[in-house]
């Protein structure tokens, strides 16, 4: 499973940068900066490219490849915020689904261990006593 957070993490700081009037090219090498997921190295290594004209390294999800797509039309000078806040809504969708998947299959992924490891422990508690008795009837 992909981690997402750490796009949703960047688009809502890229976001808030752009918020507070800060120009997109300037903006990216900070941000780009401070991190050093898997994520942010594919950034660091996508703004390597394009800075020196280079084809685009490609990405695992679809949600950072629109990013990039998103990002690259803003620095030719489109106006990029409404699609931000449009992908950020879908990554977050996108997240808690991950999540609610991941929770659902818990339960099933704890019972192995219950099976495992308590079920054998209550079957000796169970059945020790009896064949403690048994064995000091037959005299061993």
């Amino acid at each position: 499973m992909e981690y997402l957070a750490p796009s949703l993490e960047f688009l809502r700081k890229l976001q808030a940068e752009m918020k507070s009037g800060k120009a997109l090219s300037l903006i990216l090498p900070e941000l780009l900066s401070h991190q050093h997921t898997d994520f942010h190295k594919r950034m660091r290594q996508w703004w390597f490219h394009y800075q020196n004209g280079h084809r685009r390294p490609e990405f695992s999800t679809h949600y950072q490849r629109a990013l990039v797509t998103i990002i690259e039309s803003g620095l030719s000078g489109a106006p990029i915020f409404e699609h931000l806040e449009e992908l950020e809504e879908e990554v977050a969708e996108e997240l808690k689904r991950q999540i609610d998947a991941h929770l659902e299959s818990l339960p099933f992924k704890l019972l192995l261990p219950l099976v495992l490891l308590f079920f054998p422990a209550f079957i000796i508690l169970l059945f020790g006593p009896l064949l403690n008795q048994f064995l000091l009837e037959v005299g061993l």
